[in-house]
């Protein structure tokens, strides 16, 4: 599974626990804009996809999501603070070819992980999507 095929199935999953709203965005035109925005009952949640085709093979190799060459932009690393300080409504789904992934909220995304910490965040991909029902 890769990033597009994550945001596919992401969606497929929100409308089938029936979401109100969710917007897959690609905007040419404005840099760092997050790849999805859903629309809940009780908040919205603009949410930045990322992709990890496999963990590194050492515990104690370092996961920096805020590594512009590898992960999120420095548009998007901006985009996401600002709007995390305004409303808090902001998060960044990673993604993982084994079906997991992990959901980094409160700016979480900042904070460089071993390996073997980020292991320990992933989850099954549909408790993910339960955990961000849940936050809408």
């Amino acid at each position: 599974m890769n990033e597009h095929g994550a945001s596919a199935k992401l969606r497929k999953q929100l409308l089938a626990k029936g979401l109100v709203f969710h917007w897959k965005i690609h905007d040419p035109y404005a840099g760092g804009v997050p790849d999805h925005f859903i629309e809940g009952v009780n908040r919205d949640l603009w949410i930045e996809s990322k992709h990890l085709k496999e963990l590194p093979k050492k515990p104690s190799t370092i996961i920096d999501l805020c590594n512009e060459k590898k992960f999120l932009s420095l548009l998007q690393q901006e985009w996401l603070r600002r709007r995390d300080k305004k409303r808090h409504d902001c998060a960044v789904l990673v993604t993982c070819d084994d079906g997991t992934a992990a959901l980094f909220l409160n700016r979480t995304w900042e904070i460089p992980y071993t390996t073997e910490d980020f292991r320990a965040k992933l989850q099954p991909f549909k408790d993910i999507v339960e955990q961000i029902v849940a936050l809408t």
